[in-house]
């Protein structure tokens, strides 16, 4: 099976409550990558030499990292990226305000960013597929920044994607439009649909990606 079957396969087992595919694989991806580098990559060499060039990792990725534990892998870590800092700071003041900008060199970051061009392409291409399409129908819901990536890779190939992505849109703005209309008084006794309940959450999904991925 071909790296791009693979990834529309991934693809295809994240549409579901109308998530964002391509967010939903890149999370879980990013989940695999640290559990290994907490269990297995903080003893490879390579990894650690990558590591060293990147200085640390982005704040996103820092603290997610964290989250999942493993003090003598932190210690490990953090003891070369703040001797690093410290370093800068002694002997490269210039220098020091580049401590504080976005780390662009995140090994996270540049995985995932490696990983949503090969996912954004395969969407693209499969979508072809009748029943990619219909999974994409009945399950998924592209945010905006990937569906603007997938016009922007696509072009005019994409234009059956944006046509069922704005429908999806249109829908969970009836669901909001709802929300507004229940809060008023006169309507407030009105029971809210399972929809409806989780419309606001979604909305920011939609907007901006699922957290953590962006």
């Amino acid at each position: 099976m071909t790296d791009r079957n693979i990834a529309r396969h991934k693809l295809y087992d994240h549409m579901h409550d109308l998530q964002c595919p391509i967010c939903e694989q890149l999370d879980a991806g990013t989940a695999k990558g640290m559990e290994n580098l907490l269990y297995e990559g903080i003893n490879d060499l390579d990894t650690r030499k990558r590591l060293y060039h990147a200085r640390s990792f982005c704040a996103r990725h820092a603290h997610r990292l964290a989250q999942m534990g493993d003090p003598l892998a932190h210690a490990i870590l953090y003891s070369d990226f703040i001797a690093l800092a410290m370093e800068t700071i002694e002997t490269a003041p210039r220098k020091v305000n580049s401590l504080n900008q976005t780390n662009e060199n995140c090994l996270f970051c540049v995985r995932e960013k490696e990983a949503e061009a090969i996912y954004v392409s395969a969407f693209i291409e499969a979508y072809a597929e009748a029943d990619f399409s219909g999974r994409y129908a009945a399950g998924g819901r592209l945010c905006i920044p990937h569906l603007a990536l997938v016009m922007h890779l696509g072009g005019r190939k994409t234009e059956a994607i944006v046509k069922a992505t704005l429908e999806k849109y249109r829908t969970l703005v009836g669901h909001l439009s709802e929300i507004k209309r229940k809060n008023d008084y006169r309507f407030k006794d009105e029971e809210w649909t399972p929809e409806e309940k989780a419309a606001w959450q979604a909305a920011v999904d939609t907007m901006n990606g699922k957290e953590g991925t962006r």
